[in-house]
């Protein structure tokens, strides 16, 4: 699926629907594994990657935003989450 950028007249793909928080936690998951490969870097985000939710499981914020840079093109990925409602997206910048 490709749709504008609403901050930007760049395509993007939308290359995971996030259906909920579980979903989320995984993605979170393969993004500090491709971090920790040292093949992309954090580029920005709301609150660190191990630091979403609080000591007793609840979210830190509604909606919660990563972004991680490929250090070899600088592509950007771009993780969202609302979760609020479990909805969010996984996707990259072209």
């Amino acid at each position: 699926e490709q749709w504008k950028s609403h901050t930007t007249d760049r395509l993007v793909d939308t290359l995971l629907k996030l259906e909920n928080q579980e979903e989320y936690l995984e993605t979170l998951s393969y993004l500090k594994e491709m971090i920790a490969n040292d093949n992309y870097e954090m580029f920005a985000s709301d609150y660190p990657i191990d630091a979403v939710q609080d000591e007793n499981g609840c979210w830190v914020d509604d909606v919660i935003v990563h972004m991680v840079k490929c250090k070899k093109c600088g592509a950007l990925i771009y993780c969202y989450c609302d979760t609020y409602h479990g909805k969010g997206n996984l996707t990259i910048g072209k």
